[in-house]
């Protein structure tokens, strides 16, 4: 059975912290390695991750973020969402986009943004498509913003 768990780095203890940070890193996903990065420095105060558990292993990530992987004004991002193959079809990713919406709007967001190449998946979440942009890695990328109110 998969649990989650919302983490916030302040509020936990560094050998959970390093452990979860761990395992993200070894995802075979370049993305992963941007979320592990992030969670190496000091996080932001309203910055979360969240993850997918499998007993002690982390099959699952998703993070809510001040600043993604493009500069632009929007803010703030869902980012890094990656679930493990043999984990998939399983709405683990869904659940995760919808842990991190939950812990926006406590935080007092009103509207949060991703940026993706994957197509229908955040539409089913309800999120809205804004604009084409190019990312730090000069791809293009599609922004997306939901409501939080």
């Amino acid at each position: 059975m998969v649990n989650y768990k919302v983490l916030k780095q302040s509020n936990i203890a560094p050998n959970i912290w390093d452990n979860c940070q761990q395992q993200v890193n070894h995802f075979e996903w370049s993305g992963a390695k941007f979320i592990t990065k992030k969670m190496a420095k000091q996080m932001g105060n309203n910055e979360r991750v969240v993850i997918a558990l499998d007993e002690d292993q982390v099959v699952g990530v998703g993070a809510l973020v001040d600043q993604d992987i493009a500069n632009i004004p929007e803010s703030p991002y869902f980012s890094t969402l990656y679930v493990l193959p043999d984990y998939r079809s399983q709405n683990i990713a869904s659940h995760i986009v919808k842990l991190v919406l939950n812990e926006a709007r406590i935080l007092g967001y009103q509207e949060i943004y991703v940026m993706t190449q994957l197509k229908d998946f955040y539409e089913k979440l309800g999120f809205q498509y804004q604009k084409m942009i190019t990312d730090f890695m000069d791809r293009q990328m599609k922004l997306y913003r939901q409501t939080l109110a």
